[in-house]
Parts: structure tokens; C-alpha cells; sequence
């Protein structure tokens, strides 16, 4: 269950970044964060089954 919780607060730092590169403009690394959000959200699902 605390992973699950470290996942969420991982999840919530990513989302967080991604925001911030889009304010700046930076589609690069926007981009990485979000594969970096999707690859989170599939292994989360995984884990959950």
C-alpha cells in the first residue's frame, strides 16, 4: 500500500512538471514527462490487478 502511495506522490510531481514545461514552452521536455506520466499510470494499473 505505501508504494501505491509513493506512486500517487510520484504521479502528482510528474503532472506538476509537465505543467511547468508546458508554462515555459519547453514541448521537449513536456513531452518526456508525459511518456514518463503514461509509462507511471500503465505500470500502476498493472500492479493494481
Amino acid at each position: 500500500m505505501l508504494q501505491m502511495n509513493l506512486f500517487d506522490d510520484a504521479l502528482a510531481e510528474l503532472t506538476k512538471a509537465h505543467r511547468l514545461y508546458r508554462e515555459l514552452d519547453d514541448d521537449v521536455r513536456a513531452k518526456e514527462v508525459e511518456e514518463a506520466i503514461r509509462l507511471a499510470r500503465s505500470f500502476k494499473q498493472k500492479r493494481a490487478i
